[in-house]
């Protein structure tokens, strides 16, 4: 399978997207390969873990992911805080 990874450069420090089909079965190696610790929290919205989150609970040592809804408005301290 081919796969496209994009290296964002933000304020807050780089971060990779891999971009392709099947990227899904791929996330917990490549959570492996990011050098993260071994704890892995899943942060999702709602109809993203309705249609994904049974192959993304794969990489997660998390029992539950932290659902947050859509929208810039929630992109707040206070989300932040909770999650």
């Amino acid at each position: 399978m081919t796969h496209t990874r994009i290296d964002v450069e933000a304020h807050t420090g780089p971060y990779p997207i891999v971009i392709g089909p099947g990227t899904l079965t791929m996330l917990p190696r490549l959570l492996d390969q990011s050098a993260l610790g071994p704890r892995r929290v899943i942060i999702s919205n709602p109809l993203v873990w309705q249609l994904h989150g049974k192959a993304i609970k794969k990489a997660s040592t998390e029992r539950e992911p932290i659902l947050v809804p859509d929208g810039e408005r929630f992109k707040t301290t206070a989300t932040v805080g909770r999650v």
